[in-house]
């Protein structure tokens, strides 16, 4: 699955991009706002808190406990409280909502693209845990699994793995970065045809008297 570093430069970028359609904002509003993009891009990642307390069941509590829809919802409300009481009060109720949607969500998308593992299972997203097993990935598997260091901590296995550092760690930037591309083809064309379709004038009615 993705690092915290791919969680933080997609989300980043793809606000960066998009300011155009955002509200006007100074020099510290906007890092204020990058700082929100990162945070939410790894939001539902705070799972590893309670899985590093508990290394026994660190596969247990990591992904099913910060990928479900009650902490992903908990975590986008806190998103749009965060955007417009420390960020800006100019983003509106619906805006932020938005925006913070869309950078949780930014989490769930990567960490479904995951490549399957060395016993062939996809890494997927718990999303109605604890009710149900169901679970969600997509076909595009462009995030290699590590190949974690044994016989330490799980959360301390991440950072030692020869293999995060050596390969994975370019791979994960090529990749957000060519999302991040993706996304901004999208939002400037349809900022495009927005503002196209705005200064298109609308017919004129024409009375009966005029046509007379």
């Amino acid at each position: 699955m993705p690092s915290s570093i791919a969680h933080a430069l997609f989300p980043a970028g793809c606000a960066l991009l998009s300011r155009s359609g955002l509200p006007a904002l100074p020099r510290k509003g906007w890092l204020k706002f990058l700082a929100v993009a990162v945070f939410l891009g790894n939001a539902p990642d705070l799972d590893l808190i309670p899985a590093s307390l508990w290394p026994e069941h660190f596969f247990e509590i990591h992904r099913y406990w910060g990928h479900n829809i009650f902490s992903v919802t908990a975590l986008i409300y806190l998103g749009q409280v965060l955007i417009r009481r420390w960020v800006s009060p100019s983003f509106s109720k619906r805006h932020a909502w938005i925006l913070s949607t869309l950078l949780v969500a930014s989490h769930l998308l990567l960490d479904s693209m995951g490549c399957p593992t060395a016993h062939g299972e996809l890494p997927s997203i718990p999303f109605l845990y604890p009710f149900s097993d169901w679970s969600f990935y997509l076909p595009f598997q462009l995030f290699p699994i590590i190949q974690l260091h044994r016989g330490v901590h799980p959360l301390l296995a991440h950072v030692l793995a020869q293999d995060f550092w050596v390969h994975v760690i370019f791979h994960e930037i090529f990749f957000s970065a060519a999302l991040v591309g993706i996304w901004s083809a999208v939002y400037f064309l349809s900022r495009l045809l927005f503002l196209r379709k705005k200064k298109t004038p609308e017919p004129q009615a024409i009375s009966f008297k005029e046509a007379a």
